[in-house]
């Protein structure tokens, strides 16, 4: 594992010399791991990439609605067991009685 990642280093090393542009980091080698090639995209540094207010709060009223309609099913669900349950516990109890009368 210490020999990949040492080779990475220095790939990363020799990119940085070959083009100006590049500034060999900690960062940069932690980026190109994580991201790949893409690391080094035009979209990394794209201004236009930076959500707005407007998108972050449209972004978090869907995440809001999404997370009630989960919970409205989780809730809706568990209602449905309960019933269920109810049940099998009256049949339980009269399970039991019939056992206790055949003894």
């Amino acid at each position: 594992m210490d020999n990949n990642l040492y080779k990475v280093e220095n790939t990363l090393r020799s990119i940085a010399k070959r083009y100006k542009n590049v500034k060999y980091s900690l960062g940069l080698a932690i980026l190109f791991l994580m991201m790949g090639v893409g690391a080094f995209s035009e979209e990394v540094n794209n201004p236009e990439a930076v959500p707005t207010r407007e998108e972050i709060a449209t972004s978090k009223e869907n995440l809001k609605n999404s997370v009630g309609s989960l919970q409205s099913k989780i809730d809706s669900a568990r209602a449905e067991n309960e019933k269920g349950l109810t049940g099998l516990k009256l049949e339980l109890i009269q399970l039991m009685e019939q056992g206790d009368q055949v003894v």
